[in-house]
């Protein structure tokens, strides 16, 4: 494609209405215009020349069509560089290429020949055996390798007195009775085996008294029980020989609970007498003879699950309201100032059986047993967590 180029006007061409006469000083006074000089003759003196009136200017000619375009000039010089682009993205990796030769190997020497010499692996320093430096205190706690119990074989510290652990020693160097397994028979009736925790007798060892004998109202009775092992309970039971329940005995009021040795009230059934007690001898599978006659336990909630420690308890029951014959209780035959049970020696009495005789409406905070009173027929108490 060519360029279109303006066409130049003809330097040699005139224009119109020019006079080809006219002079340069007046290059646009048409020629019939221009007044001609007066010539004199030759020798005459010169006179002053007259200057000739300036004619009017032309009107400026029609510019003439353009011209064709003409050819292609030659290709000029080749330009300077220009900036470099923005960098593409990444190429997918290529394929991995072929392992280099290998390098230099140093010089096989023996051992401690120097820093820049390879140990040869048959030297001796690498087979045989050799007693190692003494390091021991490297292997100890907070040393720069410690060993834990378990790399050698070991329980650690925190297993003393836990579960799957190590028993601990007391100050007299014996095992203390808390992180001894319990002392139970094998193959004999316990209170575990017929559904308590702790009783303060076998029933099955006590005689049948000839003669029933009545709860007392306003008599808190005691019976002694012995924990060896931490137990959860939340019912104190006491063995009726005739309580029909609350249903037929309906102002009967009902108080239990527990006491530590030192006197103190571990738990009760709370401040408010109970007055729905269920019968005895009722339970699924229970003899006519117990059913009918009302003989069995009868559990007595407490307020909470109380956690007995090892030590010695007592159970305490008491009947606050009804009638004298309201409730009849399974007994230990005695005839004595003070019953069988008080068996004891050291240098503090732990009576097993006794009462708080009379007038008790409320089972009390502390007990004192050496104010209690020992010559009654004691009562049958086991503990339990139903």
């Amino acid at each position: 494609m060519t360029r279109d180029r303006k066409e130049t006007p003809d330097p040699k061409a005139r224009p119109e209405n020019v006079d080809p006469l006219a002079s340069k000083e007046n290059p646009g006074l048409l020629a019939s215009a221009a007044p001609r000089a007066c010539k004199d003759p030759p020798g005459t003196p010169a006179r002053k020349a007259h200057r000739a009136p300036r004619g009017t200017r032309a009107n400026r000619g029609r510019p003439g069509d353009p011209g064709a375009p003409g050819a292609d000039g030659a290709q000029g010089p080749k330009g300077d560089p220009g900036e470099p682009g923005a960098d593409g993205a990444e190429g997918p990796q290529g394929p991995k290429g072929d392992q280099g030769d290998p390098g230099p190997q140093p010089p096989l020497g023996a051992a401690g020949a120097g820093a820049d010499i390879a140990l040869r692996s048959t030297d001796p320093t690498t087979t045989n055996a050799r007693t190692p430096v003494a390091h021991a205190a490297t292997h100890a706690t907070g040393g720069g390798d410690p060993l834990t119990p378990a790399q050698i074989g070991a329980l650690a510290v925190t297993a003393r007195g836990t579960a799957n652990g190590v028993a601990s020693l007391g100050a007299d160097a014996r095992l203390p009775a808390a992180q001894a397994p319990a002392a139970s028979p094998r193959n004999v009736w316990t209170p575990q085996a017929l559904g308590f925790q702790a009783w303060s007798v076998d029933p099955a060892a006590v005689s049948n008294p000839t003669t029933t004998k009545a709860v007392v109202v306003g008599r808190t009775y005691m019976c002694g029980i012995n924990i060896t092992e931490s137990t959860q309970v939340n019912r104190v039971v006491i063995m009726a020989r005739g309580w029909a329940g609350s249903t037929a005995v309906p102002a009967a009021r009902f108080f239990a609970g527990i006491y530590r040795e030192d006197g103190t009230r571990a738990a009760w059934s709370g401040s408010t007498a109970l007055s729905s007690v269920p019968a005895a001898g009722q339970i699924t599978g229970s003899a006519p003879g117990m059913r009918n006659n009302h003989i069995g336990a009868v559990p007595i909630p407490l307020t909470a699950t109380a956690t007995l420690a090892p030590g010695r308890y007592w159970a305490a029951f008491l009947m606050s309201a009804g009638a004298a014959t309201d409730m009849y209780y399974m007994h230990i035959q005695n005839e004595a100032p003070s019953n069988p049970g008080n068996f004891f020696l050291g240098a503090t009495a732990f009576q097993r059986h006794w009462c708080i005789p009379s007038g008790q409406t409320t089972l009390p905070s502390t007990v004192d047993q050496s104010t209690g009173e020992v010559g009654l027929d004691p009562a049958i108490m086991a503990l339990a967590l139903v």
